[in-house]
């Protein structure tokens, strides 16, 4: 069986400058990225699976940076879902 651990990591980002555009026409990479549709039914409610359980070793990461990971499981075989936080229409969050 397949373990899965769904970890979500938050990008920081500095808005500069006072105009904004819209989703037809952003003014920044960063408003282009939270025009992008989001992913929905990635909440993880409670504990999550007790069974593996991690983290990020950093809290947040620029585009194009290497981020690590402590994972603690007995299974053999997991895989890692990314998700970016953000408005994204309201669901919260983008899977990478």
């Amino acid at each position: 069986m397949t373990r899965k651990l769904l970890v979500v990591i938050c990008f920081a980002v500095a808005l500069v400058g006072a105009a904004f555009g819209s989703c037809s026409a952003p003014q920044n990479p960063i408003e282009a990225e939270n025009c992008n549709p989001g992913t929905t039914g990635w909440e993880v409610g409670g504990l999550g699976d007790l069974t593996i359980q991690g983290f990020s070793t950093d809290i947040s990461v620029n585009a194009g940076q290497t981020i690590y990971f402590k994972i603690s499981t007995p299974a053999t075989s997991y895989h890692v879902d990314i998700y970016r936080l953000g408005y994204y229409g309201g669901t919260g969050g983008r899977y990478i």
